[in-house]
């Protein structure tokens, strides 16, 4: 679904009275909510933190927006140019086109195939846009040096690294070709506090660039850090 902005409209994200369950069909079809009426709005360069105890359900809304979990009600309105769309009414076409074009998702874990160079997991976005191989791969080097990533471990495959160190990797794939909201699943999880404070230096950057962000961290004092606002699903819903 597409609408006309108002000229007022300064948000790039909105989320309103957004809920999601799951049927288990292997018990007796009973339903589990995941969520439900989550509400909040981010602005371009802000950093939205979602928190909530474990089990509240933010690593759901998080794919519920991205649409890995088709919602159950509300609407997902993204501005783009002039343009509103409601991701939880688009069709499964347009949402990959959304994806491709708007939307960055960094989840906890490292995908990707076998046998494929860090320096080339990191630089694929960028040759998706056009970027020369070259090219890409020298700012991919450049990105995986500033997230401490030892230069004897650029040609290999990320699989075989560290916990820590597949999560840098996943996080440089994610940001190295930034799009206008990206969605973060504790990027500094499994991360020493090196690592982690240029992470936070790396997203405080995005955010002057007016990306939108919405994030769940582990460790509050590092949401503190780098968060401009706070949404509590448990207060919200409570």
């Amino acid at each position: 679904m597409i609408m006309q902005t108002s000229p007022s409209s300064s948000y790039r994200l909105r989320v309103s009275k957004l809920s999601k369950s799951f049927t288990l069909h292997n018990r007796g079809a009973i339903e589990i909510e995941a969520f439900s009426d989550v509400s909040f709005c981010i602005d371009p360069g802000e950093l939205l933190a979602l928190t909530g105890p474990s089990g509240a359900g933010k690593s759901s809304v998080l794919k519920t927006i991205y649409r890995t979990y088709k919602p159950g009600s509300g609407q997902v309105l993204l501005q783009r140019g002039g343009q509103l769309v409601d991701l939880a009414a688009c069709s499964d076409s347009e949402m990959l086109e959304y994806r491709r074009a708007d939307i960055g998702f960094v989840t906890q874990f490292l995908k990707i195939l076998p046998r494929v160079s860090a320096v080339d997991v990191v630089a694929a976005p960028l040759v998706a846009l056009g970027r020369g191989l070259e090219n890409a791969r020298a700012e991919a080097v450049d990105l995986l040096r500033r997230l401490y990533i030892r230069e004897d471990l650029f040609s290999l495959s990320p699989l075989t690294f560290s916990g820590g160190e597949q999560q840098r990797v996943n996080i440089a794939r994610g940001v190295i070709a930034p799009k206008k909201l990206l969605l973060l699943d504790e990027p500094t999880a499994s991360l020493d506090d090196k690592s982690a404070a240029m992470v936070l230096e790396i997203l405080n950057n995005l955010k002057q660039q007016g990306i939108c962000i919405l994030a769940i961290f582990h460790d509050r004092q590092r949401m503190e850090q780098i968060a401009d606002n706070e949404f509590n699903i448990m207060e919200y819903n409570s």
